[in-house]
């Protein structure tokens, strides 16, 4: 097996690394400019009375997902993670659960992609995960019974079969790594072994768009009877950067991995359960990746002694993002973070080995103001457990908003645990927060909302938003109080809310300048929220207001009942942030079309 491991290695392409990751294990960016292609997260979705009614691609790639049929949220469903639940019901044309997208898998178009999934068959013969399959070929994982038990979609017709990837009622992790060439064989993994290689080629089958919850879009004969957590699409993926995703999915959802992939062993409850967030860097033959981050807030980068054949893992234990006084913890501090991470520092072959000095960042954004000077990087040097008896680091730099880091740090080693603590005063906030939240109304705006109990020289606050909670932008402000000692009330209205999810927070500023921040509040604005448009008076003798966002307006247009565009004839009186107002005395009477970016609305002139 290792023999046939180190080939596959050496065959894949490599592809050098020198930017931070912050996709899956620390594998791509979700920007939308690198190999991850579409993924799906089952707790991103919005709920309606335990339906998911929306729910987006996280890539950055903004790939298209609708939703037929009535599928469920199932909370916690896999170690504590939500997955979302198809009933499996292969009756009626349009009554069946799945996901359809606008992302092409297909095997003549994209020859070399590897597509991942984690989910939880709930019986036997529980149909198909995802899949292109139009008529025939097409690419696909399907457990269909007798000759179609546990097989792979080769893209070009051909049936592959495989071991037990559709095990009843175990979480599993399913992989298929398609190259397509008569000198490179695919690869099916289960839970980051090898299951099953073949060989598979180019071809001219036509293929539906990209479908999970069956084999293709229409194929309700095969249609999912279980949970998906989570499914990761990559074009050019090598299997270096399948063992950073694979160690992400198998510590998130307590999957045990195949032992020769397993290397971040602090996921097992002996050794803490830091099953969260974990990414990695690491090094095999050409392929490097030094410099990751994931789906957490630490990045790790510039490994000094990062050899061949040699890996470094993080992740954490879910404690809070905040800074507590009755932790453990050396005398001179006065907080610490109550998340604590911990290191896996291997080989290949999981003996302990050492990276070397790295650089270390942590993203506290989210949290108040912290002094750079005042920070202390703490970490378990003996490994007992504990940081009493340790000397915190100091040296942070501010690289960002909200961001500090920590350069040419030798003491994580492998097994060590770490944290971040502060010698900072703490001092009570010139504002105390009752609340802070953000929610969806009925026409797609934001609705913003905080209470203050009591206020000290507050000047002002600003509300920031974030389409991933990195990087923010200015909202609006509004004037504080200045002092009070009673309970007062705030709002604000986001007018033109971001499609999908996006990140609020609140910026409290003194007069002298000092802030605080709030915690974030995250919302998700469905399409068709976003896209709302309404139109009014109508019928309409002079002026008509069109109402909904300004990227939904941007691009509006006016035509006639004959298909004629008017638009230059329908004066602009007025436009700002959620309405324009249009002039249609000079129009004669007669149905008109108001066309936005994806809404077309009809109005009668009298």
């Amino acid at each position: 097996m290792m023999k046939a491991v180190r080939f596959l290695l050496a065959v894949v392409c490599s592809l050098q690394m020198t930017y931070a990751q912050t996709g899956p294990g620390g594998v791509g960016s979700t920007g939308g400019s690198s190999n991850l292609k579409y993924w799906l997260n089952a707790s991103e979705g919005i709920i309606s009375e335990n339906k998911i009614i929306s729910i987006e691609d996280l890539s950055g790639n903004s790939v298209k997902n609708t939703i037929t049929g009535g599928i469920k949220i199932n909370p916690s469903s896999i170690n504590g993670y939500d997955a979302i639940t198809f009933d499996g019901i292969r009756s009626g044309k349009n009554k069946y659960d799945q996901i359809a997208t606008d992302l092409s898998i297909n095997n003549g178009l994209h020859p070399n992609i590897t597509i991942i999934a984690v989910y939880i068959p709930a019986s036997n013969n529980s149909g198909g995960v995802w899949g292109d399959k139009k008529v025939n070929g097409g690419r696909y994982i399907m457990d269909n019974g007798g000759y179609y038990s546990d097989v792979v979609g080769s893209g070009a017709g051909t049936l592959i079969g495989v071991g037990d990837i559709f095990p009843e009622n175990t979480p599993v992790i399913t992989s298929v790594a398609f190259q397509n060439s008569s000198s490179s064989l695919s690869y099916v993994f289960k839970d980051a072994g090898i299951e099953t290689t073949f060989t598979s080629f180019s071809s001219g089958v036509n293929s539906s768009n990209f479908t999970i919850g069956t084999i293709g879009h229409g194929h309700h004969s095969n249609t999912f009877h279980g949970d998906i957590a989570e499914v990761i699409v990559y074009e050019e993926v090598s299997v270096f950067n399948l063992y950073f995703i694979h160690n992400y999915l198998g510590a998130k959802y307590g999957i045990e991995l195949s032992s020769i992939f397993d290397l971040y062993t602090h996921d097992n409850p002996e050794n803490g359960d830091f099953d969260h967030d974990v990414a990695g860097i690491g090094r095999v033959l050409l392929d490097v990746n030094d410099d990751a981050q994931g789906t957490g807030v630490v990045r790790i980068s510039n490994p000094s002694n990062l050899g061949n054949n040699e890996f470094m893992f993080w992740g954490h234990n879910n404690g809070s993002l905040e800074m507590v006084d009755d932790m453990d913890m050396p005398s001179d501090l006065t907080a610490r973070l109550e998340r604590e991470w911990r290191v896996s520092e291997v080989n290949i072959i999981k003996r302990s080995i050492d990276v070397g000095s790295i650089d270390i960042q942590f993203d506290l954004s989210e949290m108040e103001a912290l002094e750079p000077s005042d920070l202390r990087l703490l970490v378990d040097t003996n490994n007992d457990g504990s940081f009493d008896d340790e000397t915190g680091i100091d040296g942070a730099v501010k690289v960002g908003e909200g961001i500090y880091q920590f350069t040419a740090v030798s003491e994580i080693t492998d097994n060590a645990r770490f944290t971040l603590g502060t010698v900072q005063e703490l001092v009570d906030l010139p504002i105390v927060l009752s609340y802070f939240t953000a929610e969806v109304t009925s026409s797609g705006q934001v609705y913003l909302e905080w209470e203050t109990v009591s206020e000290i020289n507050n000047d002002y606050f600003t509300v920031y938003r974030s389409r991933d909670g990195r990087v923010w932008e200015e909202l609006g402000r509004l004037d504080g109080a200045g002092n009070s000692s009673v309970a007062l009330r705030y709002s604000m209205i986001d007018y033109s809310p971001l499609e999908g999810t996006s990140y609020y927070y609140l910026k409290q500023t003194d007069f002298d300048g000092k802030y605080e921040y709030s915690e974030t509040a995250k919302v998700t604005v469905g399409r068709t929220l976003a896209l709302q448009v309404n139109v009014f008076p109508n019928p309409v003798t002079s002026e008509v207001c069109v109402e909904g966002s300004a990227l939904e307006r941007d691009q509006l247009r006016i035509y006639n009942s004959v298909g004629q565009e008017v638009t230059l004839s329908a004066n602009l009186i007025s436009k700002n942030e959620y309405i324009s107002v249009f002039d249609f005395s000079n129009l004669k009477q007669g149905m008109y079309y108001i066309k936005t970016r994806s809404v077309t609305k009809r109005v009668f002139k009298k």
